[in-house]
Order: C-alpha cells, then structure tokens, then sequence
C-alpha cells in the first residue's frame, strides 16, 4: 500500500506519532506534518499505518484476506470519557519514558448504560508523554 493513495490521509492529525507495519519493520516515531510522514514512507510496502495525537487518530490497513480484500480507512476521535477503557503498553528504548495508551470506546446494546451488554465499537491510540 503507498500512503499517498489513501483517500482520507487528509483527515490525519498534522502533527503527532506514527505506528506504521510494513512487511520488514515497524516504525515508531513522532512526526511533524502530514506531508513529512508521507515522504517519510515512501518506499515502504506498508501493510497499517496509524497517524495520531491526543484528540485522533487516522488509521489506514489493506488486506488481501478471503474475509476482506481491500483498504479500510478510519479516523477515531471520540472523547475521553467514562464509556472508555484504557490500556497501557510499555514502550522499549529510546521511548521508554512514555506509555502508549489505547483508549477502548465502549458502546452498549441500546446506547444506555443500564444494557449490561457492552462491547469495543472503536478504539484509538494516544500517547503519554511522561511517566
């Protein structure tokens, strides 16, 4: 997948960190502007890209799967509120100092609190500056 075909990367948050899988490596690194990650990437045969900063995230994958075969693209920005659960990942050097956080949304059967039944309609990642 070539980053620059990706019909939404408009919607990706100009400045923030970027979690890119590619076929030989992953790249984890704090980005400047979209077009700077975008020239950043060129080269790579990229299979996700992720763009975020505190408020959103902008998410590209492409899968060539028997149950999807195509590009899926999405930008999460819901709040950070009580229907969120969170999860923390330990980060390796030179980001060891920070915590990369993933924000579950939790969505219930009828949209009120008072359905048992919840599930992860939506996640996004954030990250934490200083532990």
């Amino acid at each position: 997948m070539n980053i620059a075909d990706c019909s939404r990367i408009k919607e990706a948050p100009e400045a923030g960190w970027m979690l890119v899988y590619t076929r030989f490596e992953v790249i984890f690194e704090p980005y400047d502007s979209r077009e700077l990650a975008q020239e950043r990437l060129k080269g790579y045969e990229i299979l996700e890209v992720h763009l975020f900063d505190q408020n959103t995230e902008y998410r590209c994958l492409e899968s060539r799967s028997p149950r999807f075969d195509g590009r899926a693209e999405t930008v999460a920005s819901f709040p950070d509120d009580e229907n969120v659960y969170r999860e923390s990942v330990l980060l390796e050097k030179p980001w060891e100092d920070r915590r990369l956080i993933i924000l579950n949304h939790i969505s219930y059967g009828n949209d009120s609190k008072d359905d048992v039944m919840g599930h992860i309609d939506n996640y996004r990642l954030v990250m934490q500056e200083t532990v």
